[in-house]
């Protein structure tokens, strides 16, 4: 009965994520999230979501088919290195609520895409995913 439970377990598990990301042997362009620079107030993201599905979270790099994608991301903010002073619940709430964590993404194959969280305003509501550099 256990071994059944567990194996039913696995099978819905695998199931609630869904997209498929491609081998980096393939054609692919590559996405690269755990680079920061505190001093430049950009932050590593973690890949949370493709085009609205639940993905196993990717904190360091990910392989894409070239592409339009919206990608959905979570990022630890080191507000020492912010220009905006957040109170404890303030960095909360916020995380939670008004960061934009969204992403529109058109990749191409073959080219290396480096994604941060930029946190550079002095206005938080202004922090968003970005793509500071493409190789």
């Amino acid at each position: 009965m256990k071994k059944t439970t567990l194996i039913l377990s696995l099978l819905v598990s695998a199931s609630a994520f869904s997209f498929d990301f491609p081998s980096p042997s393939d054609a692919t362009a590559k996405l690269v999230f755990n680079h920061s620079s505190g001093a430049k107030q950009m932050f590593p993201v973690k890949l949370l979501e493709v085009n609205g599905e639940n993905v196993i979270v990717r904190d360091s790099a990910a392989w894409f088919n070239a592409g339009e994608y919206i990608l959905n991301f979570a990022s630890n903010v080191d507000t020492r290195y912010t220009k905006a002073f957040l109170t404890p619940q303030e960095r909360r709430n916020s995380q939670l609520q008004d960061w934009n964590t969204e992403l529109r993404i058109k990749v191409e194959s073959g080219k290396t895409y480096y994604i941060g969280f930029d946190a550079s305003s002095s206005d938080s509501k202004e922090w968003q995913p970005v793509i500071y550099k493409v190789e």
